[in-house]
């Protein structure tokens, strides 16, 4: 695993980066931005890109934890329907909480291919 950024000045950086990031594999696709989309968005050298993530499926993992962290934010503050006897249980949530998408979003999570787990955690937070 490459290093975490040490310096305040470090953290800022990498912080920069991986939004970026996952804003442009969430327009573009994981496969088509490539290192160079990444740090011309972001004003970082290649170097630095390296230096913290290792390579480009390291930015993957980075973009994917981020991901899950939105979603997961979004969850804790999200406004939960209250439920009551014989009501449907279904009521009044979000379309992407229907338990045949949450499924569907568990299984993604659990893929053995990064690219997979992006795709995933970029399309849920997305519908968030």
């Amino acid at each position: 695993m490459p290093p975490l950024a040490s310096t305040p000045r470090g953290r800022a950086t990498s912080e920069r980066i991986v939004p970026a990031a996952a804003q442009l594999i969430g327009d573009q696709g994981a496969a088509a931005t490539s290192v160079d989309d990444v740090t011309a968005a972001t004003r970082a050298s290649k170097s630095q890109l390296y230096h913290y993530f290792g390579d480009k499926h390291g930015l993957l993992e980075a973009v994917v934890r981020h991901q899950s962290a939105v979603v997961l934010g979004f969850h804790a503050r999200a406004p939960w329907p209250r439920q009551t006897a014989g009501s449907d249980s279904n009521a009044g949530l979000p379309r992407w909480w229907k338990p045949s998408n949450v499924r569907a979003h568990a299984a993604g999570a659990r893929s053995e291919r990064p690219s997979q787990r992006l795709a995933t955690a970029t399309n849920f937070s997305a519908a968030c």
